[in-house]
């Protein structure tokens, strides 16, 4: 025999059903809490002060905007360091071989005169 199939009695009904709440234990449980449109309602002010998905795309390009502005202009100023750097370099390099040729045809005068 099942468990379904097995007669209960009234006193095995009640103490089994005892612990429930009863449906006016229920309601004061319950009454607390917000309904939906209250929580449509307080979802929506917390989300209004939040950007939209446009407004998020058109700042993320406006700040890519300014990003590649400024690498460009970063890049522009490296190149124009880099070749005076580089004229710098090569004036600095002549004037220390033009001295060295001058001390070697100083030091050949010398040297190759005398013999």
């Amino acid at each position: 025999m099942s468990e379904m199939s097995k007669p209960v009695t009234h006193a095995e009904l009640q103490s089994a059903i005892k612990p429930l709440a009863t449906r006016a234990e229920l309601h004061s449980a319950i009454e607390p809490l917000a309904t939906r449109a209250e929580l449509h309602s307080a979802i929506e002010r917390a989300v209004e002060p939040l950007a939209t998905r446009r407004e998020l795309e058109y700042w993320g390009g406006v700040l890519l905007e300014r990003m590649n502005e400024q690498t460009a202009q970063l890049l522009a100023h490296m190149r124009a360091e880099s070749a005076r750097v580089m004229q710098y370099t090569s004036e600095e390099i002549a004037r220390h071989i033009r001295a060295a040729q001058e001390e070697t045809r100083t030091w050949i005068e010398q040297n190759c005169r005398e013999r």
